[in-house]
């Protein structure tokens, strides 16, 4: 299990780094606007699309949580086992990650908006 939060945790700084680069390429040039790192899943590094709070009290998006509990039964941040795996959305965190991006990049905004309301 300690194994497994290394190579996780190793992953995520390779994914983070993978991100940043993304997000200069996105909103051009070398100006680095990566989102702030508390808007980011820690299991992809990813902005959050969907984030939801799991019984460690740590907020993920849902596809990446979901994910990591269909193989394991310890929590992502701490390698602790998680007693309950049920998630609950994050919808102050959600609309703060929506302005964030309305701010930064209003056509990402409208795409996301639009794939919220179609599912």
């Amino acid at each position: 299990e300690e194994e497994d939060v290394c190579v996780a945790a190793s992953d995520a700084v390779r994914s983070r780094a993978l991100a940043r680069e993304a997000a200069e390429r996105r909103f051009g040039g070398g100006l680095a606007l990566e989102p702030p790192e508390q808007f980011c899943c820690p299991i992809t590094c990813q902005l959050l699309e969907d984030p939801v709070v799991c019984s460690d009290g740590h907020t993920y998006d849902r596809n990446a949580i979901v994910t990591w509990l269909s193989d394991h039964d310890t929590s992502p941040m701490t390698g602790l086992p998680l007693l309950r795996t049920n998630l609950t959305p994050n919808h102050a965190l959600r609309a703060a990650v929506d302005e964030w991006i309305a701010q930064h990049d209003p056509a990402a905004a409208r795409a996301r908006s639009t794939r919220t309301e179609s599912s």
